[in-house]
């Protein structure tokens, strides 16, 4: 489960009322062992998501009807479970183009397919679902645009987050992370966190570009750290190949994000399309600059004062490398408004978002 699905289920198990009935691939402690969770784990075979989006839907499908007298809703995400009640929309398939230029064919292929099925599925099940909550202002223009759902059944509700893990970073955590890493204390770092495979969505080739062009406008050593599982192999020969070895490193998957933005002075992940961002809003909830593209639904938030750290084109690499250097050399001049939007984020938590997504399908359903 991702984290707004896993922190939603969390809340709901913690309110012991009933029980919640869990159909995914994966579910992590401690939800899985809580006595008010009854999981129902769907095998995805081969790690295909095409075969395992088929057993999903079955068994979304399956669970549900079985307990039709006597669960009060369900909710589903998307195009992933064609039931017409609640539906969570993380995600638009007909809002992403595929970007998976310089991929190995097959993966092209397979990769054209699955957004085929997606958007098939998301026109389905949305439009005919009785409630339809979006995480972002962007997520719910989407919807509108592309699935022809109607303004009336759609309710945008934030994602939230754990303000306790996403506190301000503090001198001494940066300086004990920088150390950890062996990064000198005056290099600029920029971080990235995101996926990491042959699709090129998150923007991660364009944030390579911007970083070459960035290392010789700035003085001080620019690195680059990226988090995120994939075809790491396939990127560390792109990054090889444009001179920038001792400029980025790739750290893979990690489950220490929130520790590591301590030793970043920016975060960049110029997106060329999110439905929100949560990334981005941690590291903003961490006192972090955060340099996104104008596609990510997490671009709302940011305050007027803010806008210069949002990337209009994301296919823009000069555009991307100034933006970057602005942040980097003017932080101090923009603490005060970073300031006021993270404590503002920190204030939305994942308990509050549920109580709002449980009044919201209860009040309305």
């Amino acid at each position: 489960m991702d984290r707004a699905n896993f922190e939603l289920a969390r809340c709901l198990a913690e309110r012991q009322t009933s029980q919640i009935h869990l159909v995914s691939h994966r579910i992590e402690e401690p939800l899985r062992s809580h006595p008010a969770v009854v999981p129902h784990l769907v095998p995805r075979p081969g790690g295909r998501h095409l075969f395992g989006s088929f057993l999903l839907s079955r068994a979304g499908r399956r669970v549900a009807h079985d307990l039709s007298d006597r669960q009060p809703y369900v909710i589903v995400n998307g195009g992933n479970c064609r039931w017409f009640d609640v539906n969570w929309v993380h995600y638009v398939n007909a809002c992403c183009q595929n970007q998976s230029r310089g991929a190995p064919i097959l993966f092209r292929i397979r990769n054209f397919f699955s957004r085929y099925r997606g958007m098939r599925a998301e026109r389905g099940i949305l439009r005919q679902s009785r409630l339809v909550i979006a995480n972002s202002e962007k997520t719910r223009r989407d919807l509108i645009e592309t699935m022809g759902v109607s303004f009336e059944r759609i309710r945008r509700i934030y994602l939230g987050v754990d303000p306790t893990q996403f506190s301000p970073i503090t001198e001494a955590e940066r300086n004990a992370v920088r150390g950890e890493l062996s990064i000198e204390n005056n290099a600029q770092v920029i971080l990235f966190v995101g996926a990491l495979g042959y699709d090129r969505n998150k923007g991660f080739d364009t944030l390579l570009a911007a970083v070459k062009q960035l290392k010789s406008k700035i003085a001080d050593p620019v690195h680059l750290l990226a988090i995120g599982g994939g075809k790491l192999a396939y990127w560390q020969k792109m990054i090889n190949a444009e001179g920038l070895a001792m400029n980025v490193r790739l750290l893979g998957s990690r489950k220490d994000v929130p520790r590591l933005m301590a030793a970043a002075d920016v975060l960049s992940i110029p997106s060329r399309y999110d439905s929100y961002g949560l990334a981005a809003h941690e590291a903003l909830c961490r006192g972090l600059p955060a340099v996104v593209s104008a596609m990510a639904g997490v671009a709302e938030r940011y305050t007027i004062e803010l806008r210069d750290w949002v990337l209009p084109d994301p296919e823009d690499t000069n555009d991307l490398a100034r933006r970057l250097e602005f942040a980097l050399t003017n932080r101090i001049r923009f603490q005060a408004a970073l300031d006021r939007l993270g404590e503002q984020l920190r204030s939305w938590t994942w308990n509050d978002m549920a109580a709002e997504m449980i009044r919201v399908i209860e009040t309305e359903t």
